[in-house]
C-alpha cells in the first residue's frame, strides 16, 4: 500500500488531471458576436480563478458565405502582476467548422496566479472565423474588444485547470477541516445496521442502515410523530448505546486474529478510499447537485424536514395527489441533515458523493462476492467500477442519487436471499424469535428497497429469478418459500407507505401509460456512449473475457448474469411487444446499471489473469532446472552463466516476490491514475445550472420576497415533452421556499390535462422571451411578479427588460438578476 502511494504521488507530480472551472465559464453562445480576419484582432478579459489552466474552449465558425475560411488560429493569454508579465501563446490548425462547435485549444504552461486579470488575445489567420457569444452583459468580469473598442457582449468561452498535488493539497486540507462530518455519517451508515443483526460485516450493516431510516419515517410519519433535529439526534444517540452494549462483550473480540482482519478488510477500504476520492473530487467545483433531477430531490427533502416526516401532497409545488416519489432517498437526506446540521443542497451533494463511493465499491464488492467470486475478484470489481465504467461516476451529472440508493441495497438482498441459512436445533420449527431474527436484515432490506427505488426493486426480482432458475435442486422449491415469508414480512414493514402509494400512484399512473396503443420501437433510448464513455470500452472488453472465463469456471454464476441482463431489457422493452407498464422501466436505466455485471466479470477475469501470471516463476524455476541439467552435463563448473548452480534463486524466493510486488505495483498505480484522469472530469458541464452568484441572490430571495411570490425563470425543453429550468433559478424552491415557473418536474407526476397546461405555457415563455409587453401580460394571467435571470443565462435578457419602464430592477449582483413587474397591482419589494 505504501508503494502504490508513491507511486501515485510521483503519477501527480509528473502529469496533472485537467478539470473544468464551473465557476469560471460563460457558455451562452446564442450570437455569433464578432468576425475575425487577417485585419481585425479580438480580446476577451477573464478572471482565472483555477491555476494552471490547461485549456480554453470558444465557439466557432467559419463563414457560411463564399468568403475564404481561416486556416489557422493565434491565441495569446498574457497578464501581469507583481512578479511581472506573463504570457502564453501559441497558433492552431482550425479543421473546416461551417456550424458553431466548441473547440479547446490547450495552452502552454504558464504560471498565472489565482484571481489574476488576464488578456485572452484572439487573432485568425488565412481568411474569416466567427466567434460566438452572448450579445449582452453575460460575463461581468470581464469585456469584449475588437480592435480596441469595447463591444456589447462577452465571448462563450469554457476554461480547464490542471488538477496536481497544490490542488490535492488543498483538498485534504479542506477534509481535514471537515473531518467532523464524518461522524453523523456514520451515525447515519452503521448505527441501525448494528443493532440489527449480529453480522457486523459493511457489506451488511451500511445496507442495513440505508434501508432503516425509509422504514422508520414510513411509520412515523401515518402515526403523527414529527421528526426535529434534536429528537433524532436523541434517538441516534439511543441507537449509539446499543451499539455500545452490543460491543463491550470482550468475550466476543478475543479470538479474533487481528492481522487476519487486516489482511481481508486493507484491500477493499484502500479501494473505497481511492473511489471516494476520486468522487469528492469531481464535485469540488460544484456548488450544489447538477441537473434538474437534484433540484426535486432538494425540494422533497425540505418537505420532509419541514413537516418532519413524510409530506402527503407536494403542493403547492406540484398539484398531485400523489407524494411518493422514490422516498428512501429523500429520507436519507433529510436525517444527514438533521444529524449534520448542514444546510440540504450541501447534504445532499455530500451524501450523493459518499452514496456514489459505496455503491462503487462496496455493493460491487458484495454482488461479486455473493455470484461465488473471489474476494481479489471483488476488489478488482469494485476498481473497475470506481474508476473505470463511466457509470455510476457519471450518475453526478444527473443528480441520480435514488437509483444510487437502490443500487446500495440490491446486492445486499440478494446476497442475503440466496445465502445459506446456519443449522439450528429447531430444524422444522424454529421458534418466532430465531426466525424473525434470521428474517428481519432481508425483510428490512427487501421494504427499504422498495420504498427507495421502485426500479431497483423490479431488477432485484428478476435477478433472483434468474439466480433460482440457474441454481435449481431439489430443495429449491422450499428456500424459495422460505424466503417468500421474508417477503410477506417486507411487504408488512412498507405497508403504511407502499398501499397508499400503490392506490394513489404507481396504480393510476399504470393504467394511464398503458392506455397508449402505439408500440415503441425496440432499444429506442439505447444509447452506447453510457457504455464506453471514459474507458468504458475496455471495461466491456474485460466483461467479455470474464463471461467466457465464468462460463467455463462458474457456469451458473455466469448464466444467471446472462439471464439477468436479458430480462432487464426485456422489462425497458415491453412497449415494443405492446404490453402494459412499458414506461416504468427505460433503457437508460437498464445501461446505467449494467456496471454492476460488467465490474464484476471483468474483476473474475483480472483474478483468474493475476492467478495465472502468479504461476510464472514456478514455470520459470522449471525451465531453468531443466536447463541446468542440460548444460551441467557438459559443463558442472558453471550453470546458466553462474559460478555455482545452487545460487540460482528458487521461484519462491524473496527477490522474486519482491519485484513482482514492486512490478504489480507499477502496473496497478498506472492503472489508477489512468482511471483517475477518465472519471474525474466526467461530469457533463451542460447539465451545471447552480454557480456561486445564484447562492447570494436566492440568500436575497428568501430574506426580501413574500413568502407566496411566484417567480418567472428561464425555461427551457426537458425530455419527454416536459420543461424545466434553464440556470440557478430553478433552485429557488428548494432553497427559499418560493414557487417558480416552470415548476419542478414533480409537475410531470400530476394529471395530464394539468402537465399539458404547463406545457403549453413553458413553450409560450420561450416565444415571448424578447417581448416585454407579452412577458408582462402573461404574469398578469399567472399572478407571477418577479422574475430571475441566474449566472448560466437562458432565453430572458436582462437589457430586454430594462429598455421599458414595466420591470424595474429589485437585485443585481454579478450576472444574478432579480426583476419585478412594475403595475399598479404589484408593490416593489
Amino acid at each position: 500500500m505504501k508503494a502504490l502511494s508513491f507511486i501515485l504521488l510521483l503519477l501527480f507530480s509528473t502529469a496533472c488531471i485537467p478539470l473544468i472551472d464551473y465557476e469560471n465559464t460563460q457558455e451562452d453562445t446564442r450570437t455569433a458576436l464578432v468576425y475575425l480576419d487577417d485585419t481585425h484582432q479580438a480580446q476577451q478579459t477573464l478572471i482565472l480563478q483555477r491555476v494552471p489552466v490547461e485549456s480554453i474552449t470558444l465557439w466557432i465558425a467559419h463563414p457560411a458565405d463564399s468568403s475564404p475560411a481561416a486556416q489557422s488560429f493565434t491565441l495569446t493569454l498574457e497578464g501581469t502582476d507583481g512578479r511581472g508579465p506573463q504570457v502564453a501563446r501559441q497558433t492552431y490548425g482550425i479543421p473546416h467548422t461551417p456550424t458553431p462547435a466548441a473547440m479547446p485549444f490547450q495552452l502552454p504552461t504558464v504560471d498565472f496566479a489565482p484571481g489574476q486579470a488576464v488578456t485572452l488575445t484572439l487573432q485568425a489567420h488565412g481568411g474569416g472565423l466567427w466567434l460566438y457569444g452572448r450579445g449582452e452583459d453575460a460575463y461581468p468580469q470581464g469585456t469584449l474588444t475588437l480592435d480596441g473598442t469595447p463591444q456589447q457582449g462577452d465571448l462563450a468561452f469554457r476554461l480547464t485547470y490542471d488538477y496536481n498535488l497544490r490542488a490535492l493539497g488543498e483538498d485534504l486540507s479542506h477534509t481535514l477541516a471537515h473531518a467532523w462530518v464524518l461522524f453523523p455519517m456514520l451515525g447515519l451508515f452503521l448505527l441501525p445496521g448494528w443493532v440489527l443483526t449480529d453480522n457486523k460485516s459493511p457489506t451488511v450493516i451500511v445496507p442495513l442502515s440505508a434501508a432503516f431510516w425509509p422504514l422508520l419515517l414510513a411509520w412515523t410519519s401515518p402515526l403523527g410523530l414529527h421528526w426535529t433535529r434534536p429528537t433524532l439526534l436523541g434517538f441516534t444517540g439511543f441507537l449509539l448505546g446499543l451499539t455500545a452494549w452490543q460491543a463491550y462483550p470482550t468475550s466476543r473480540w478475543r479470538h479474533v486474529n487481528l492481522r487476519h482482519l487486516c489482511r481481508r478488510l486493507c484491500p477493499p477500504a484502500g479501494v473505497f478510499l481511492i473511489v471516494l476520492a476520486a468522487r469528492l473530487i469531481m464535485a469540488r467545483d460544484l456548488v450544489v447537485s447538477p441537473w434538474v433531477d437534484s433540484v426535486h430531490h432538494a425540494l422533497i427533502t425540505r418537505l420532509i424536514v419541514a413537516q418532519g416526516a413524510y409530506p402527503s401532497t407536494y403542493f403547492p409545488y406540484a398539484q398531485t395527489a400523489a407524494a411518493h416519489y422514490h422516498s428512501g432517498f429523500h429520507a436519507l437526506v433529510a436525517v444527514f441533515h438533521w444529524l449534520s446540521g448542514l444546510v440540504i443542497p450541501q447534504a445532499m451533494r455530500l451524501l450523493g458523493q459518499v452514496l456514489n463511493a459505496l455503491v462503487s465499491v462496496l455493493a460491487v464488492y458484495t454482488f461479486s462476492r455473493a455470484l461465488g467470486f473471489s474476494r481479489r475478484a471483488g476488489c478488482f470489481a469494485a476498481l473497475l467500477a470506481g474508476l473505470f465504467t463511466p457509470m455510476p461516476a457519471y450518475y453526478l451529472s444527473w443528480g441520480r442519487y435514488t437509483q444510487l440508493a437502490g443500487l446500495l441495497l440490491l446486492p445486499a438482498a440478494f446476497a442475503w436471499w440466496i445465502t445459506k441459512q446456519p443449522a439450528t436445533t429447531e430444524k422444522a420449527h424454529p421458534s418466532a424469535t430465531t426466525w424473525i431474527a434470521r428474517t428481519l436484515p432481508l425483510s428490512v432490506l427487501l421494504a427499504g428497497l422498495t420504498i427507495t427505488h421502485y426500479r431497483v426493486t423490479a431488477f432485484l426480482v428478476l435477478l433472483i429469478l434468474a439466480w433460482e432458475c440457474t441454481h435449481l435442486r431439489k430443495n429449491t422449491l422450499r428456500r424459495i418459500v422460505h424466503r417468500l415469508r421474508a417477503g410477506l414480512l417486507a411487504f408488512g414493514l412498507a405497508l403504511p407507505w407502499l398501499w397508499p402509494a400503490l392506490l394513489d400512484f404507481v396504480g393510476p399512473k399504470t393504467m394511464a401509460w398503458s392506455s397508449n396503443p402505439n408500440r415503441t420501437p425496440w432499444f429506442a433510448d439505447f444509447a452506447w456512449q453510457y457504455l464506453i464513455a471514459g474507458l468504458g470500452r475496455y471495461t466491456l472488453i474485460l466483461a467479455a473475457l470474464g463471461l467466457l472465463w465464468g462460463l467455463w469456471k462458474h457456469p451458473r454464476s455466469a448464466s444467471t448474469l446472462l439471464l439477468w441482463v436479458g430480462s432487464l431489457f426485456l422489462l425497458a422493452n415491453l412497449g415494443a411487444l405492446g404490453l402494459p407498464g412499458r414506461a416504468w422501466v427505460n433503457n437508460t436505466s437498464v445501461e446505467i446499471t449494467l456496471f454492476l455485471p460488467v465490474a464484476a466479470l471483468g474483476g473474475l477475469f483480472l483474478d483468474a489473469l493475476l492467478r495465472g501470471l502468479s504461476k510464472f516463476p514456478s514455470i520459470a524455476g522449471k525451465i531453468l532446472g531443466k536447463l541446468e541439467k542440460i548444460w551441467g552435463t557438459r559443463d558442472t563448473g558453471e550453470s546458466l552463466g553462474r559460478e555455482n548452480p545452487s545460487t540460482r534463486l528458487p521461484p519462491e524466493s524473496p527477490v522474486w516476490l519482491f519485484l513482482g510486488r514492486v512490478l504489480g505495483g507499477i502496473l496497478l498505480g498506472v492503472a489508477i491514475f489512468q482511471g483517475l484522469r477518465a472519471t474525474l472530469p466526467l461530469v457533463n458541464p451542460i447539465t451545471v445550472l447552480y454557480h456561486q452568484p445564484d447562492a447570494a441572490a436566492l440568500a436575497w430571495i428568501d430574506a426580501h420576497l413574500p413568502a407566496d411570490a411566484l417567480v418567472i425563470i428561464n425555461p427551457t425543453p426537458w425530455g419527454y415533452g416536459l420543461y424545466v429550468g434553464a440556470d440557478g433559478g430553478y433552485w429557488i424552491s428548494p432553497v427559499t421556499g418560493r414557487r417558480t415557473f416552470p415548476p419542478t418536474l414533480l409537475y410531470g407526476w400530476g394529471q395530464t390535462t394539468e402537465i399539458r397546461t404547463i406545457n403549453a405555457q413553458s413553450q409560450k415563455l420561450l416565444e415571448i422571451a424578447d417581448d416585454p409587453v407579452a412577458l408582462a401580460d402573461f404574469m398578469e394571467t399567472l399572478g407571477a411578479d418577479y422574475v430571475y435571470l441566474g449566472a448560466r443565462g437562458g432565453p430572458f435578457s436582462a437589457s430586454t427588460l430594462q429598455a421599458g419602464d414595466l420591470f424595474q430592477v429589485a437585485y443585481h449582483q454579478g450576472d444574478s438578476w432579480v426583476f419585478y413587474l412594475s403595475s399598479p397591482f404589484h408593490q416593489t419589494p
